[in-house]
Order: C-alpha cells, then structure tokens, then sequence
C-alpha cells in the first residue's frame, strides 16, 4: 500500500534536482508476456547519462547496482541497471534495462500493471549515491496528475523531465525526430501556421501527417502507426515551437501565464483525436464511403457518440446489428467507462496500446471487445492471445463484406 498520496509525491520529487523517466508500462516490461528477463526497459542514452559508468563497451552486459523506492506500494529494492551489449561481442542484442525486482510482487513487474502510466524519478542531489523513486499509477485520475506535468504519455513513446535547477537537465532529455513538411512528391510547403491566437486543429495536423507519409504502397497497419507517429512528432513540435519563446522570456503578467496554459491544455486534448482522424482519412483511401459504407460520430441519444459505426446508420440495412469501432490510444484507464458510456452490447476498439495481461484480456472478452491492434504491434500482447486479436486490416476486410451486403438489401 502506498505510504503517501501521489499528489504529495509530485510535489515533493519536483522540487529536488531530479531526472524523470515516463512511460506506459508495456507487456514486456512487466511479467505480462511470461518473460523470463521482465523489468522496465528504458532507451541507452537516458541510461547512459543516468548511469556513466554503464557505458562500457568492453564489458560484457555492463551492470550498476542503485536502491529504488516504488512508494506506489511502499516497496524498496536494490536493482540493477544492464546494458545487454553482446552485439559487441558476437550476438545481436542492444539494449538497457532495469532488473532485480524480484517477480510479481513489485509494481513495476505486475502483469495488471500492463498500460499503466510508470514514473521514475531519479534523485540527482547527490552523485555519489544514484536513488530512484517510482510511481504505478493505480488509475486515469492518477495519470491525469503525472500528464498534467509532464504532458501527454502515449504508448511507445516514453516522455523524460527534469525538476527546475537540475544541472545540466538537457542531458536528459530523449531527442524528439522533426518533420521536414515538404515531400518530394507533392512538390510544395505544407505551410501550418504557428499563431498562437489559431492554433492548427487536430485535423489540419492529421492531414499534413498523411501528405508527409502517404506510403501508398504499404499496408494499412504500417500506415495507421507511421503517419500516428509523424502526427504526434509534428504536435510536440509545433507547440515546443508555439510556445517555447514565451516559456524561455517570461510572461508579464500572471494572466498571460495563464492564458499560455489554457491553450496548450486545450491543444492537447484536442489532440486525442488525431487517431480517430487518421482512421477516418484511411477508410477513404481505402474507398470505403462516409455516409454509405460508415458514419463517424454520428449524432445519437447516448452519453457518448461512437467514433465508427459500420455500415452507416443512415444507410438501410438488413435489420442486423451494426458494428460499432471505438478508438482508445490507452484502454486500461479507460475502456470500462467508454462501453458504459456508448451503451454498446458488443464493440470492436482500435488500440495502440502495448500489450495486456491476461486477466485484462479475459475482462475485456467478458465485456464483449474485440481488440482491433496494428500487426506490428501484436508481438508486445502475451502469445496465447495473439490469435484473438484483429489486425486493422482483417478489420477493414470485414465491414466491406457489410457495407457490401448492406448494398445489395437496397
């Protein structure tokens, strides 16, 4: 059980000098998978300016012991941090991880910890003694807490931040990729305007993310996870942009201040729908028509609108029930709310979520969800469930058949 409230917690470690890892945990991560090597996996160049001394290519799977405190639960632990480098001597591995948490027991490696916001945070006040605190968050409410400092944690993308006064903090900070919008096929610039007062919407963005990765000839899946990529890099970047200069020269008045605030909190939850967007540009492509074949958040009496209904509902049907595509980037905080909220008996949901144990999966199964997951990513979900889930394009293959039946009833 935690031995304070998560609130405090934040409080305290972001007034220390500190470096924070960020990040979902994913089925790899924790024991989800049933691997043998389970601990978070964290990229080498934080790990390296976290840990100098790990930086050792001459040595065999390098390793540098430090106490790590998972006050989520109130567990201590000395682990280790490992870079596998036997790509340098003979094999193919490349990675760092932490390990040494001792099974199940610990948060960090709990299979119901699968999708859970996980944060690190590395006490820098002294160098000569590296110590850890660590966060599981338990809920959405949780995460909303650790997002609302360190802005949105997506799925496989992990975020890193540093407390004010930090020495050297840059050090820290993962390199973020930057989109040239100006592709050789289009024979243009792809001009976004960055006036802070009109901002671009989501759908602008989504729009430039897809000229900026067409990949025509590549399958849907791999079309869906580059062009999401692209247009979560292209938002970090435009606000880094947009409002950095303000951040760095300071803000005259505690009005502007919070003025700032609202507009990048408002941007970012209009960001959330960037992936239902991107779905709705690719179902065109793919010459599926809105109106006919689909309707995308079509007005109805529930709580809450669902993002695809397949065939359309104004389209006359067959008296069958339709099928319903939700879209949740993150389900493990969310996915009960949505069913309830759509009021939906049966319902298919897009995910980029990496991995669930499988009691989350079993639960899910229960509640009627099918999981619809881009190919690549079905390697990160336990083997014994793999065969359950839908790729996004087995799931296209199948509304063509409705929308195909629903056109011959006419």
């Amino acid at each position: 059980m935690a031995l304070t409230d998560l609130p405090s917690w934040l409080d305290e470690h972001s007034r220390a000098p500190s470096a924070w890892f960020v990040k979902r945990l994913q089925a790899n991560d924790t024991l989800a998978t049933g691997s043998h090597q389970a601990g978070p996996y964290l990229p080498k160049p934080f790990l390296f300016a976290i840990c100098p001394d790990l930086r050792n290519e001459t040595k065999k799977n390098p390793r540098v012991a430090f106490d790590i405190y998972i006050d989520s639960q109130g567990d201590y632990r000395q682990v280790r941090a490992i870079w596998y480098n036997n790509r340098f001597h003979g094999g193919t591995r490349n990675e760092t991880r932490i390990t040494g948490f001792e099974g199940r027991q610990s948060d960090l490696l709990d299979p119901e910890s699968t999708g859970a916001v996980a944060v690190l945070a590395f006490d820098l006040s002294d160098p000569s003694a590296l110590i850890c605190y660590a966060w599981v968050c338990r809920d959405e409410t949780e995460s909303d807490l650790v997002e609302a400092i360190v802005g949105r944690v997506d799925p496989g993308t992990p975020v890193t931040w540093s407390a004010e006064g930090t020495p050297d903090a840059a050090r820290f900070i993962l390199p973020r990729r930057r989109i040239i919008i100006s592709p050789a096929d289009h024979g243009e610039v792809l001009a976004i305007p960055h006036d802070r007062n009109e901002p671009p919407t989501t759908e602008m963005l989504v729009r430039q993310s897809s000229l900026a990765q067409p990949l025509a000839s590549q399958p849907v899946d791999t079309r869906l996870l580059r062009r999401h990529e692209r247009f979560i890099d292209l938002f970090g970047q435009l606000e880094h942009d947009m409002y950095t200069p303000s951040a760095l020269n300071g803000f005259p008045e505690i009005a502007s201040l919070h003025e700032t605030a609202d507009r990048i909190r408002a941007g970012r939850q209009a960001r959330d729908d960037g992936l239902a967007l991107q779905l709705r540009y690719l179902l065109l492509e793919e010459g599926l028509t809105e109106g006919a074949c689909f309707s995308f958040r079509p007005p109805t009496e529930k709580a809450r609108r669902p993002d695809f209904v397949f065939p359309a509902i104004s389209a006359e049907g067959d008296g069958r029930r339709p099928t319903i595509l939700l879209v949740e980037p993150v389900i493990r905080d969310r996915w009960k709310a949505v069913v309830e909220e759509t009021e939906a008996p049966e319902v298919h949901m897009l995910t980029l979520q990496r991995g669930v144990s499988l009691a989350q999966f079993n639960e899910l199964t229960a509640a009627g969800i099918t999981l619809v997951v881009p190919a690549r990513l079905h390697d990160t979900y336990p083997s014994e469930i793999r065969s359950d889930l839908m790729t996004l394009e087995s799931f296209i293959a199948d509304v063509r058949h409705l929308a195909a039946f629903a056109r011959r009833q006419r």
